[in-house]
């Protein structure tokens, strides 16, 4: 896919081939995959706040056990 940065910073991908060359806006600029990865992360970001950081082993051990009860009280 072609990458193309809007004015407001939208991110639009078009296909590789040029069949949809003659729909891309004269306003829209070119980026590269890493660009455009960059600015839908930063609207994640803003929009949801820092991801959660991947639970701990401690915190998954403690899921495990829970679960584990549970399914020994069925």
């Amino acid at each position: 896919m072609k990458h193309y940065k809007s004015p407001t910073n939208d991110v639009w991908a078009y296909e590789e081939d040029g069949s949809q060359d003659d729909i891309i806006p004269e306003d829209f600029v070119a980026i590269t995959q890493e660009e455009a990865d960059e600015l839908n992360h930063q609207k994640l970001l803003a929009e949801f706040g820092e991801p959660l950081p991947p639970p701990t082993k401690e915190e998954l051990m403690a899921k495990l056990l829970e679960i584990q009860a549970q399914l020994e009280n069925m």
